[in-house]
């Protein structure tokens, strides 16, 4: 059984993906699966809560991002125009 788990900060939350193995097995069963979840679950819990918005959320340029994005493609907007709201 291959057993993952990764976690990611996105904007004003916290994601964890965690795959313990295949469901025929008695794997959620296992202590230590049930205690890597709870743990889990206070890690990625946001005490402020989410955006009350989707639009309130922040939108930086590429260059300004957490993560290094690769800009690639058309655009559907031109450089400095408001994208549809």
């Amino acid at each position: 059984v291959f057993r993952s788990g990764l976690t990611y900060r996105r904007g004003a939350g916290n994601v964890f993906y965690f795959r313990p193995g295949h469901e025929t097995y008695p794997t959620y069963h296992d202590a230590t699966v049930q205690k890597v979840l709870r743990n889990a679950v206070k890690w990625a819990h946001n005490p402020q809560g989410s955006k009350p918005a989707i639009l309130d959320a922040p939108n930086v340029p590429v260059e300004r991002a957490l993560e290094p994005i690769e800009e690639r493609g058309g655009k559907l907007h031109a450089h400095g125009e408001a994208g549809f709201r």
